[in-house]
């Protein structure tokens, strides 16, 4: 996903807050993905997520994450967040904010309990979450 903007405001003891405005195209039928992603520089390590997908069935998918962001080189961060959509559906979200690039590039595991499809049953498994979708 692409940045579109960037705000940065006065957080609690005198942190910085920086809100960054995400603009993409989700694969698997999700359409236009658009979201915001929140991280408290001085609290190091939390970020939080707030998005929505307008579905190629013309269906509209709201989801909300919290995580964790760190260091992964110069001016970018690896991102790790537990997503919760709109249709009761958890994702495990990964992947890397490039500042330099303006992009945050990852990939999105669906949540499926073993008593639903057993681990041999699907592709890609591992640890309980299916590879989904590139985010």
């Amino acid at each position: 996903m692409q940045c579109t903007s960037v705000t940065c405001t006065a957080g609690p003891a005198g942190s910085k807050i920086l809100s960054m405005n995400f603009h993409g195209k989700g694969t698997n039928g999700y359409g236009i993905v658009l979201g915001t992603v929140t991280i408290d520089i001085a609290q190091g390590g939390r970020l939080d997520f707030c998005g929505v997908s307008f579905r190629e069935d013309g269906e509209i998918e709201n989801a909300s994450a919290s995580g964790l962001y760190q260091a992964a080189g110069k001016r970018r961060w690896a991102t790790r967040m537990l997503m919760h959509s709109s249709t009761g559906t958890v994702f495990l979200v990964e992947g890397v904010i490039d500042i330099e690039a303006k992009s945050w590039i990852g990939a999105a595991f669906e949540w499926i309990p073993d008593d639903v499809a057993p681990p041999a049953a699907r592709p890609e498994h591992h640890r309980g979450w299916l590879a989904y979708r590139a985010a």
